[in-house]
């Protein structure tokens, strides 16, 4: 068992399960060890293999219970509680995980107390209950400091890292993410290591890096192959897919993202699948494929109802919302973005919040109602400054120009525009200039400005070229519209 648990940490997974298999063709009872089960469950579980986790994290316990060995039936439904979660089946999740929580308390068992609040940080994360999982990551934090417990150290740091990210905090989640880096790579831990570089490359994305962050994912894709765990390939293939889809690289996100989603779909993650369909979802909106987008779009919604992740439903209510838009529905558009807003502002992820009011700001001015666009934006606003993402920043500015012209301000919006187009050519971000400068040219199109023609028709050529087809779409009506009415 030593061997197979050297194999497991050594990220040798398969290995390891090899190993399994040869304990349990010794003679009984030696092959019916719980301990051989447990050890199964950790090769499986680095290998992101949740259904066999699950079912033989049920089994472990089964045996150790029937033996008396009150922690190892613990550790047991420890594993199988995380195990049901990554499946979807939170009502089963959070009964492992109270189980395994009665016994280590009742033990005094604290490194293990601590490693549970853990699991259970990153259950309410995922749920939607950010503050709540702060207070488990930084509870479990100074037990694993005072006993010296490096490996689960990283671990909590990382997560408290990624609560810091999305509450807006980038600099103290920086300091984290940089001790956990520090961590893994002193002690060896490669899985560790990986999962913390990735979310440092996360936060490389949302501060504008999108060259580095990319280059970190694609170098992590090539590692997480090596460890062998499908979720975890699929994860950094899912953030390199997002990257260079914010750079342009339309067709390479694609693959990087339909590998993801076919690993996923292989492992039963139903929660990152999630995210792939709706990454796909605006990748098809950008191609002008809004039924694809559409479609994408409720796949991730239903599987995020199911899963019960209020945030991440509120999401895909956004992605939907702004699907009606370009369909034409402003008040389908509405209905969808109101629900979300109302779930948003109660959760306080400020970078989705900004984004949900971005959006619903677009779907009121289409709606001919620039005074509750001005509202939505005035919301947004007063929160925008709490973020530190420079997408959601520049997709915000965007918007704001877009409301100030709605309302008689062509002049403040065209500088608000001119302003973010200097600063997305400088960080990269393709789609959103080509959406800057669309906006540019809706507003000079309306002053009739004698260059707004031939600058409506580059942004078409060019767009086309890159595979923005909705833009490019958008840019060729108005040219067309702005022909027509010149030669009236």
């Amino acid at each position: 068992m030593k061997l197979a648990s050297a194999q497991t940490t050594s990220s040798h997974g398969q290995d390891a399960l090899a190993t399994v298999a040869g304990l349990r063709k010794m003679p009984s009872p030696g092959s019916n060890d719980p301990r051989i089960d447990q050890a199964e469950v950790v090769a499986q579980a680095s290998l992101g293999n949740f259904t066999q986790e699950g079912v033989a994290a049920a089994r472990t316990a089964g045996k150790a219970q029937a033996l008396g060995a009150r922690l190892l039936t613990a550790n047991a439904r420890h594993r199988q509680c995380w195990a049901l979660h990554r499946l979807g089946q939170e009502q089963e999740a959070h009964a492992a995980c109270e189980e395994a929580k009665r016994i280590f308390i009742e033990a005094r068992d604290r490194v293990s107390v601590a490693s549970l609040l853990v699991t259970m940080g990153s259950v309410l994360h995922e749920e939607g209950d950010l503050a709540a999982a702060r207070s488990n990551y930084e509870d479990a934090i100074p037990v694993y400091r005072a006993v010296g417990a490096e490996g689960g150290l990283a671990t909590a740091l990382n997560n408290l890292a990624i609560v810091l990210r999305n509450q807006g905090d980038y600099t103290a989640a920086r300091r984290r993410y940089e001790e956990s880096v520090s961590i893994t790579r002193n002690i060896g831990d490669k899985d560790g290591l990986a999962l913390a570089l990735g979310n440092l490359g996360a936060l490389l994305v949302h501060e504008g890096d999108l060259k580095h962050g990319s280059q970190t994912f694609h170098e992590l894709i090539d590692a997480c192959r090596e460890i062998g765990s499908k979720p975890r390939i699929a994860l950094e293939l899912d953030n390199y897919g997002q990257t260079i889809y914010l750079q342009g690289d339309l067709v390479g996100a694609q693959k990087a993202l339909d590998e993801a989603r076919a690993l996923d779909t292989e492992s039963g993650e139903k929660r990152q699948l999630g995210y792939h369909l709706a990454a796909l979802g605006d990748l098809f909106e950008t191609e002008d494929k809004l039924p694809e987008a559409r479609q994408m779009r409720e796949a991730a919604l239903k599987i995020r109802t199911e899963l019960g992740d209020q945030g991440d439903v509120a999401d895909a209510l956004v992605a939907l919302g702004q699907s009606s838009m370009e369909e034409g529905h402003p008040r389908e558009a509405l209905a969808s973005l109101g629900n979300a807003v109302e779930q948003l502002d109660k959760l306080k992820f400020v970078d989705d919040e900004v984004t949900a009011y971005t959006v619903l700001s677009r779907a009121l001015i289409q709606a001919s109602d620039a005074a509750a666009a001005a509202k939505a934006i005035d919301k947004a606003t007063a929160i925008e400054s709490k973020s530190h993402d420079r997408g959601v920043h520049f997709a915000f500015a965007v918007a704001d120009a877009r409301v100030r012209a709605a309302n008689g301000k062509s002049g403040e919006a065209i500088d608000i525009l001119r302003t973010t187009l200097k600063q997305v050519k400088k960080d990269g971000f393709a789609g959103l200039e080509f959406e800057a400068r669309l906006a540019l040219a809706e507003i000079e199109s309306e002053s009739s400005k004698p260059t707004a023609i031939a600058g409506l028709k580059a942004l078409e050529q060019e767009a086309r070229q890159r595979g923005y087809l909705l833009i490019a779409g958008k840019a060729a009506a108005l040219s067309a519209r702005d022909i027509a009415r010149h030669s009236m």
